[in-house]
């Protein structure tokens, strides 16, 4: 079973201002209101239900807010498991759909010791026939949580995909997660480096799989990817004809989804796993929310890879 993590999820309100205009110190009247289940790991169940592949969603939830937030993630397909906290309420983030885009992301409820501890739980309760995605925040209260849980993975074989950045992405790689999916600029950013070069991106790549890392996924926004894996092919794939991009927003978390899922469908061939990640991540910045599987199976035609 695939597991995806979101320890702060929250609901993502948008207003659409798009004809009107956004005007601060005024009151400004949306044409439309839309409601989706936020967080990167949600993202990655969300796309995953598009793509036919179950997962189960794990994170804290709070308040009236929480048990709202559980009931979207159910409309687009996913099963949740939830770990209730005794106080607050789930965050609410408010975007505003206009020519300037504006957003108002809340806090949201602080992660008590017990609810922490109940987390573990479930992590340490995963075997080698298990895969759990972490991604984005993963910070509950003074502690984070990236290294402990990734400990725990590799300490009972569970195959995990690390899609972070900096210090979280670096305390992963000696417990040798499955898949780690910087962008580029993370990538650099890792190792302090500025050479955007395809030689330099190839090399710092293989030095993530020299620090632990078993396959490493790069993506480089509308130039599509590189992915190295565990056995040193190199791969890139390309985007033939290139669409407007209207938000990058879980565009990475498509691009995990899809790689997962093309594992699943494919058996486990690289290639083919590549061309459904890039046409996921394609798909979902050509919209203002995540992508269908419509979009992706239009945009798969566009990925072309080829071996390096």
């Amino acid at each position: 079973m695939i597991y995806t993590l979101t320890a702060n999820p929250a609901i993502d309100y948008h207003m659409d201002l798009s004809a009107a205009g956004f005007t601060p110190g005024q009151i400004n009247r949306s044409a439309k209101e839309e409601m989706f289940p936020g967080g990167k790991g949600l993202n990655v169940s969300v796309v995953l239900a598009e793509l036919g592949i179950k997962s189960i969603a794990w994170g804290f939830i709070a308040g009236k807010t929480g048990a709202l937030l559980e009931t979207l993630a159910k409309e687009y397909g996913c099963s949740c498991d939830f770990i209730p906290l005794p106080e607050g309420e789930t965050r609410i983030n408010v975007k505003i759909d206009c020519e300037m885009e504006t957003a108002f992301n809340g806090n949201g409820p602080v992660i008590g010791e017990a609810q922490v501890t109940r987390l573990m739980e479930k992590v340490r309760s995963l075997s080698s026939e298990d895969e759990l995605i972490l991604s984005g925040n993963l910070r509950a209260g003074s502690l984070n949580l990236y290294e402990e849980i990734s400990r725990i993975c590799h300490e009972n074989s569970v195959r995990f995909v690390v899609d972070t950045e900096a210090e979280n992405l670096k305390a992963t790689l000696p417990y040798h997660p499955f898949l780690i999916k910087p962008n580029e600029e993370e990538l650099l950013t890792l190792y302090g480096s500025t050479d955007r070069s395809t030689a330099s991106v190839v090399s710092l790549m293989m030095k993530c799989q020299a620090d632990g890392a078993e396959n490493v996924l790069v993506t480089l926004g509308g130039e599509g990817a590189f992915f190295l894996s565990g056995n040193g092919d190199l791969l890139h794939a390309t985007v033939i004809e290139k669409q407007k991009v209207v938000s990058t927003v879980g565009a990475g978390d498509s691009t995990v989804a899809g790689f997962l899922a093309g594992m699943t469908r494919f058996g486990g061939r690289y290639e083919e796993a590549l061309q459904l990640a890039c046409a996921a991540g394609s798909a979902t910045a050509c919209r203002k929310w995540l992508c269908t599987e419509k979009d992706i199976l239009s945009m798969l035609k566009e990925i072309e890879v080829s071996k390096l």
